[in-house]
């Protein structure tokens, strides 16, 4: 029968390039949590993710994204003004602007921290709050420079959970929670300076107070703070500058972060709530945000008594014209989880999500066009070719079914629950295993679904058959059929194994992503096959499980492990961790179309694209920008080495003024490939490339960088 399904607007377009190869297709302009909002007047605001910073000039109706030109993540950012601000990364660097975050460079190193906020309250004097280890207390750093060099002016171990707050470039206070006892007692203590920071006296109080969220001074005598007091979260308020502190909401609340637009008028923004203030704290009415918005909103900064932005996760963006009561959406996309994506060619794809929401491109993700099947959630994708595909939903047995791309669907059902693999020979023929132990098949192009056997009872995650008999499928249990899945039998050596996707290039040679355990250290774990699947060889990878693969030829293959992506050009045997991605969110799914195209999904509604292989490999660092005048291919040093060696090559501008493809490879001494180091387009500039030969035996290697028609070989030598 025919599925009433609702369908979408076209709901996003264009790109955001990021440093790491990656770039956004859903959400728009952006998916990662956004923080430190601040908007300077009624046009001009700006914020931060993990990836890159966002600017608006109208008053956050549009945003644009800015990179900063350092490869690792924005930690926190402090504006002083419009123009100049800086940013704390990967906790260990500081960078400023003086243009309103258009440009930024470097200012200093410093230890890596732990939890650091950054507050600049002028250009020259700032701060950094942090953890003073992972057992608790707390640090605070200053500098009188612009972030030259920092001090420590507090060092306590006995305190946590600090929060700071200046009312100008003089004043300031540090809340926090006071360790009573080893076990539960903890009493709220204040700091106040009165003199930049340099000193701060103590104000003790004997309130209970567990941990705090947020907190906020609006004058010398009144502060705010959203903290845990047993049994409750309440908001806490002080009028005799932190002496005292009485709770001013009743129930729970959510935690969250405070703004205040004056003494009088402030706003707590939590989870799904807002709540609001116009009577020096006295009353807070509390507004349902949610449902407008449809996500988790976490910072708001207010232009005036009625227009504010409100920043959150997913990247979601909202604005309120009347004082926070209502909310719109600003930025573009949905928002829910995303779990798998396939497609069928350079343009043809889908992917499928929570909530039954699927998602379709037929212009390789320029647009995105959402269907949603109400009350469902889908178990995987099947596809046959551009035109036909199917999509089983995860609750009830249905499996719905496309023969124009998604423009109507078919309903079937399969009698089957929890499905979460399909896998498509032709039109007619289709296999599908369950979570819970089910094998079906179909050999009419869906029409009926036939229960053929129970595969011994394991959980079912992965998928994969070389020909209409002989199949795989894996999970907690890895197992094989010889006869169309009517019996399935375990494969030697492969019990210990767990199996999360399985994935066949030809007849021959497949490959299965997953892990294993010996005692308690676990190994995530790439098997390679080049006979049918008659034996296997092991690949480890990473501690954790590799939960996804992409192959697309016998060379050139990709695994997730969580959202950290894996690359092979040599058929599995070596891997390299790839940069990361654009998304700071969890990836679920990626999927390849050659060696250079490729997606990835996952939460928030995360869609991101690769047009260059999924970026440098970690061990590839940029050392200049400046271009040099022709290719060099670097002695490498140290040589000989043992087991770490690092080689400079120097990438110059084609006639074109574009990227190159440069290929960097290591042979043995008989010309045999071992690994490839670079296989990318490349900037114009110096690049060091390290190479990491722990599990290459000694003896003599060759090296050869290749680029258009450039190519040079220099010899190594690694002793062990």
């Amino acid at each position: 029968m025919k599925y009433i399904i609702i369908i979408s607007l076209f709901l996003f377009s264009g790109t955001v390039f990021s440093q790491s190869g990656w770039f956004w297709q859903n959400p728009l302009p952006q998916g990662n949590a956004l923080s430190d909002l601040k908007m300077f007047n009624e046009n001009t605001g700006i914020c931060i993710n993990a990836d890159n910073i966002l600017r608006t000039t109208n008053g956050g109706d549009n945003w644009q994204a800015i990179y900063t030109g350092f490869d690792t993540y924005n930690t926190s950012m402090s504006m002083v003004d419009e123009n100049i601000g800086y940013i704390l990364l990967d906790s260990s660097k500081i960078i400023k602007t003086v243009n309103g975050g258009v440009n930024w460079s470097f200012v200093a190193q410093i230890d890596n921290i732990i939890t650091p906020n950054l507050k600049f309250i002028s250009t020259n004097i700032g701060f950094i709050i942090a953890g003073r280890n992972i057992y608790g207390g707390i640090k605070l750093f200053r500098t009188s420079n612009g972030g030259l060099t920092w001090n420590t002016i507090i060092n306590d171990s006995t305190i946590n959970n600090g929060k700071i707050s200046f009312l100008n470039s003089v004043t300031g206070y540090i809340i926090s929670v006071r360790e009573i006892n080893y076990y539960s007692l903890k009493h709220l203590k204040n700091l106040k300076t009165t003199d930049s920071g340099i000193t701060w006296d103590s104000v003790q109080n004997s309130i209970n107070l567990y941990s705090i969220s947020s907190a906020i001074f609006v004058n010398n005598s009144t502060g705010f703070i959203c903290g845990s007091i047993s049994p409750s979260n309440k908001i806490l308020r002080t009028t005799d500058g932190g002496t005292n502190w009485i709770a001013v909401t009743n129930g729970n609340i959510n935690f969250g972060n405070f703004y205040f637009i004056d003494s009088n008028t402030g706003f707590l923004i939590t989870q799904g709530y807002i709540y609001k203030t116009t009577n020096n704290g006295d009353n807070w009415v509390q507004y349902y945000y949610y449902a407008e918005v449809g996500n988790d909103l976490n910072e708001t900064s207010f232009i005036n008594t009625n227009t504010g932005i409100a920043v959150g996760y997913g990247g979601v963006i909202a604005k309120t014209i009347n004082g926070g009561i209502n909310w719109t959406k600003k930025n573009n996309g949905i928002n829910s989880i995303i779990w798998e994506v396939q497609f069928s060619d350079y343009n043809t794809g889908f992917a499928v999500g929570l909530y039954g929401y699927l998602f379709k491109t037929t212009n390789g993700g320029i647009n995105w066009l959402t269907y949603q099947f109400p009350i469902l959630d889908y178990g995987g994708i099947g596809k046959v070719n551009s035109d036909i595909w199917y999509f089983p939903s995860w609750d009830d047995g249905k499996i719905f079914k496309t023969t124009n791309t998604g423009l109507s669907f078919d309903t079937t059902y399969s009698n089957a629950y929890g499905i979460t693999r399909l896998k498509f020979f032709n039109e007619n023929t289709g296999y599908g295993v369950c979570k819970y132990g089910n094998f079906i098949k179909t050999t009419n192009g869906g029409m009926n679904w036939i229960l053929v056997s129970n595969t011994n009872g394991a959980q079912n995650w992965s998928l994969d058959f070389i020909n209409e008999n002989t199949g795989f499928a894996g999970g907690s249990l890895f197992r094989k059929t010889t006869n169309a899945g009517i019996n399935w039998n375990a494969v030697s050596g492969m019990d210990s194994m767990y199996s999360a996707d399985i994935q066949f290039i030809n007849e021959y040679t497949g490959f299965i992503g997953g892990g294993y355990y010996i005692g308690y250290s676990y190994h995530g774990s790439v098997w390679k096959t080049t006979n049918g699947g008659n034996s296997w060889q092991k690949f480890d990878i990473c501690n954790y499980s590799i939960d996804d693969i992409s192959f697309v030829n016998e060379s050139v293959g990709f695994a997730k492990c969580g959202s950290v992506i894996f690359k092979t050009t040599n058929g599995g045997i070596n891997w390299f961790q790839l940069r990361r991605t654009c998304s700071y969110n969890s990836l679920n799914s990626l999927y390849f179309v050659d060696s250079l195209v490729g997606y990835a999904v996952g939460d928030y509604g995360t869609i991101i694209k690769t047009t260059n292989g999924g970026g440098t490999p970690i061990g590839i660092d940029p050392i200049s920008n400046k271009v040099p005048g022709k290719f060099i291919l670097y002695q490498n040093y140290p040589n000989p080495f043992n087991p770490i060696t690092h080689i400079k090559i120097e990438i110059p501008s084609n006639s074109n003024h574009e990227m190159e493809i440069v290929k960097l490879v290591v042979y043995d001494i008989l010309g045999r490939e071992v690994i490839t180091l670079v296989n990318e387009e490349l900037h114009p500039g110096t690049y060091n490339i390290e190479w990491n030969a722990s599990n290459f035996s000694s003896g003599v290697y060759f090296y050869s960088l290749k680029a258009g028609d450039f190519i040079e070989t220099r010899r190594m030598v690694l002793i062990k």
